[in-house]
């Protein structure tokens, strides 16, 4: 889908928006331009692009790969015990055994034969497939670097968490943050933000998106351009706030809150088999480097 900028002169009633629409920005809003996160058309950057996603995958499980190669093996020893009992039956109208008491009977040679042959067909199958598949499954490998982001705002301030190399991109939608922090009650709190959410986050920044503790700033791979692709990976950003706002029983703001030896979480969660931590920060302070 293309995509054209808005002029600053346009109203906001007369702009469109594609439904499930992505944010998607490579840069901050600029804090100087005066808009608030309902008028980010007006910053004259180009409408959100619809992208797709990659699948969350898991370790997956061998048992039905391994099912089929024991049936496969059985077949093979069917056919090769009948051949083989049909050659010895040649073989002894042809000539008489001598009687050995060491040798091995034929029948449980072929069977052993094929019974190791089953096992090792077994053991390189699982082998080679996790060779073939450690860009999708198994523990996912990412390197991170974060740095504390002084906006000139407590309540633009955050802390930036960057993606560095990747042995493969992640599903983005699979990535989960968590924020635990004790409140200025202090009671411990927890915050779980799934990255792949659109109540404000994906493709948000802490500066249009002030209803939301985490965003995600998503470097798209727009290899194809008619079909942009979303997926976790390295360039992509993470923005955690240092200060959360504390809200009465009314609902009313009260206290915007500085986070202070808070801890900070990136799991990989598919939605089916297990997940895996890549990363935690703990020790988090507003006003400390990471």
């Amino acid at each position: 889908m293309s995509t054209s900028p808005v002029a600053t002169d346009t109203p906001l009633s007369t702009v469109v928006l594609q439904n499930n629409c992505q944010h998607t920005s490579d840069s901050y809003i600029a804090q100087e331009s005066g808009f608030s996160a309902q008028q980010w058309q007006n910053t004259g950057q180009e409408l959100p692009n619809v992208v797709g996603t990659i699948g969350a995958l898991s370790v997956a499980s061998f048992a039905p790969s391994l099912i089929a190669v024991c049936l496969t093996g059985l077949f093979v020893s069917a056919l090769v015990f009948s051949s083989r009992r049909e050659d010895d039956e040649e073989d002894y109208e042809a000539e008489v055994l001598s009687d050995d008491e060491s040798a091995v009977s034929p029948v449980i040679a072929t069977i052993l034969m094929v019974a190791i042959t089953v096992v090792l067909s077994g053991v390189v199958y699982v082998w080679a497939a996790q060779l073939a598949d450690t860009d999708t499954k198994g523990v996912p490998i990412v390197t991170f670097t974060a740095d504390n982001v002084e906006s000139g705002s407590l309540d633009t301030d955050h802390w930036k968490i960057v993606v560095g190399q990747t042995a493969s991109p992640l599903a983005t939608q699979a990535i989960e943050v968590s924020v635990t922090y004790v409140d200025s009650a202090g009671d411990l709190k927890s915050i779980f933000v799934n990255l792949g959410s659109t109540a404000q986050v994906y493709g948000f920044t802490p500066y249009n998106s002030p209803n939301s503790i985490v965003t995600f700033s998503d470097l798209v791979d727009d290899t194809n351009p008619d079909e942009p692709v979303s997926s976790f990976g390295a360039g992509d950003e993470v923005y955690v706030r240092t200060h959360i706002q504390e809200f009465d029983e009314f609902g009313e703001p009260t206290v915007l809150h500085p986070l202070v030896d808070a801890r900070v979480s990136i799991t990989y969660s598919p939605p089916v088999g297990d997940g895996a931590l890549l990363k935690t920060y703990t020790g988090m302070t507003w006003n400390e480097p990471v």
